[in-house]
């Protein structure tokens, strides 16, 4: 993923916090330059980026998680959306 996002930010960095397993968060958390990178942050104004159809569709579907949740993708009128399993936008 880092790879990815280096493409895009050159400023991306992957942080590994030895020993801490899956609760890589209380060391992050534990930190002051997850403060500052988090103070630095600016909100920009979104601006929509077409994406081809069938490229989306390839997306559709449920997707559960590990806490069995339920998130349905669908392509309506080239608008990629997503639900919960009650219906409601956003998951």
């Amino acid at each position: 993923m880092i790879d990815a996002l280096s493409k895009w930010n050159s400023t991306a960095r992957f942080t590994v916090y030895p020993g801490g397993g899956h609760d890589a968060w209380t060391a992050a958390y534990g930190t002051d330059s997850l403060y500052r990178w988090m103070l630095a942050q600016e909100k920009h104004e979104f601006s929509p980026c077409p994406v081809d159809s069938l490229r989306l569709s390839g997306c559709t579907g449920n997707y559960i998680n590990d806490n069995q949740d339920t998130l349905k993708l669908r392509l309506t009128k080239g608008v990629l959306t997503m639900t919960n399993a009650q219906g409601d936008p956003g998951g």
